[in-house]
């Protein structure tokens, strides 16, 4: 488990890896720019192991599903995608394409949790706040 070192790190007592608000972010946006009529199959299949890897790590951060019935349906969700596997070459490019671009519209949504209460908490500082490009 990769950590900063700090008795502030928050990844520290968990089993996953800091989520990187930055990178999920451009990859997830780059997945949701992608244009059937002109992305290719290895476009497509460039980000699909990526974007399941974000999906994988935010379901396993506290996201309040306990108490939020929205984030306990994208939660939801998520695992009906994760269940499904990632697209490979033997998957034909349109529902690679929808499977693809609805793991990161997911992503993007619960990225937006984890930075509002991340946010909430006072960790991460401006990284959190900065989720897709939206404002607080």
């Amino acid at each position: 488990m990769p950590t900063s070192g700090t008795e502030n790190d928050v990844t520290a007592g968990h089993d996953t890896a800091p989520v990187d608000v930055e990178t999920i972010s451009e990859i997830t946006g780059r997945v949701l720019g992608l244009c059937l009529t002109t992305a290719t199959r290895e476009d497509i299949l460039a980000h699909a192991a990526a974007v399941h890897g974000f999906l994988d790590l935010l379901v396993r951060e506290d996201l309040g599903a306990g108490h939020d019935p929205a984030v306990r349906n994208l939660i939801g969700k998520a695992y009906v995608l994760l269940a499904a596997k990632a697209p490979t070459r033997e998957t034909p490019c349109f529902r690679a394409y929808a499977h693809v671009r609805e793991a990161a519209d997911i992503t993007r949504r619960l990225l937006r949790v984890w930075a509002g209460r991340n946010r909430e908490a006072g960790r991460h500082g401006r990284d959190a706040v900065r989720v897709t490009g939206e404002r607080p």
